[in-house]
């Protein structure tokens, strides 16, 4: 038996195919009870790892060969390891801040893409004047809040009021640090920080009241606009670059709603995206906007089922195959078909 690490290839001109380079090579024999022990010593790869903090991660691919010696034939696996800077990843999505109040969620999970439950503590470091680009924290925190992720390792935190006094100069982007110190129920522990960029006064929050919905439901829009608005909003509901509804939702104390009455072309996914002319700008990127996808599932691929005379066939043999194909609607189509026979040995 033999064991290798596979790391990057090359094209052999003298063999006129792709090699894959190999490394840490390991041999063996079988013992009687097929079975074959092989250490794995990541010393020195955990050390160049270790220099490499823009990724969470780094997947090292091992081939095992087998040979039986009386035929000469060989059988291969492929298999993963798995290096990771943190027992547990944490990950912190749809980041909305307007003034002083962020919105977002937290994941978390183990290195193998497992979900993870844990408490997460969040706080604020309060060096809260960074600019783009710098690396800059305080060391002092200030505590905000408490979540935990639920099965699937998610969390979603509303409105979380932050605690540092935001300048006045609307026109600098700033950041906000927090930091999220996850702890689950082995003990494991990880400590990430993530910034969250003012942007305020361009800004709109979009919310709907869910995000999955289903044929003939109706669509509850609210907005959030910055301070600098106190008019009305244009909301568009689009898919793929068409507009589908459009109309407009007057402002009370910055905030506002709709109701989008359901369409027949409600299929798939769907954005929804509030902006306002409020503004002297020319730019695009100056005009206050914000927008938020929802989905109306719907089938979209072909159906197609094969059914045989029988389930069992010997070497020689013909098959009798009868194929379906059925339209995402359920409705039948001529169509063109390819069929490719594999055969799946045991190993393989």
């Amino acid at each position: 038996m033999k064991l290798v690490r596979e790391e990057q290839g090359h094209w052999d001109s003298a063999q006129h195919k792709w090699v894959v380079d190999e490394a840490d090579r390991q041999s063996g024999e079988l013992d009687h009870s097929g079975r074959a022990t092989f250490t794995l010593d990541f010393t020195q790869l955990h050390g160049e790892f270790a220099e490499e903090t823009y990724r969470r991660f780094k997947d090292l691919n091992y081939a095992a060969y087998v040979t039986d010696p009386s035929t000469g034939k060989t059988e291969q696996r492929r298999f993963q390891v798995r290096l990771s800077h943190q027992p547990i990843h944490v990950y912190v999505s749809g980041m909305n801040l307007s003034g002083d109040r962020a919105s977002f969620y937290v994941s978390t999970y183990y290195p193998d893409g497992t979900p993870a439950e844990c408490h997460v503590n969040v706080s604020e470091d309060r060096n809260h004047d960074r600019n783009y680009g710098e690396e800059n924290s305080s060391g002092i925190r200030d505590f905000l809040h408490t979540i935990k992720t639920n099965r699937f390792g998610v969390a979603k935190v509303s409105d979380l009021q932050l605690l540092t006094e935001a300048d006045g100069d609307s026109n600098r982007n700033r950041g906000y640090q927090l930091v999220f110190d996850v702890h689950d129920k082995t003990g494991a522990t990880v400590s990430y920080d993530e910034v969250f960029w003012n942007d305020s006064d361009r800004l709109i929050q979009v919310a709907t009241d869910k995000s999955l919905y289903q044929a003939k439901d109706q669509i509850v829009v609210s907005v959030r606009a910055p301070s600098t608005l106190s008019g009305h909003v244009i909301v568009d509901l689009s898919r793929d670059g068409a507009v589908l509804w459009t109309g407009g939702i007057g402002l009370h104390n910055h905030r506002g709603f709709t109701v989008i009455p359901y369409a027949p072309e409600f299929k798939g996914e769907l954005t929804l995206a509030a902006y306002s002319l409020e503004t002297d700008s020319e730019e695009r990127y100056e005009i206050p906007s914000g927008a938020r996808a929802i989905l109306f599932p719907s089938p979209s691929t072909l159906t197609v089922k094969v059914k045989t005379d029988r389930s069992t066939y010997k070497p020689g043999d013909d098959v009798s195959a009868a194929l379906y194909v059925s339209l995402p609607s359920g409705s039948t189509s001529a169509s063109a078909l390819g069929v490719v026979v594999v055969d799946k040995a045991p190993g393989v």
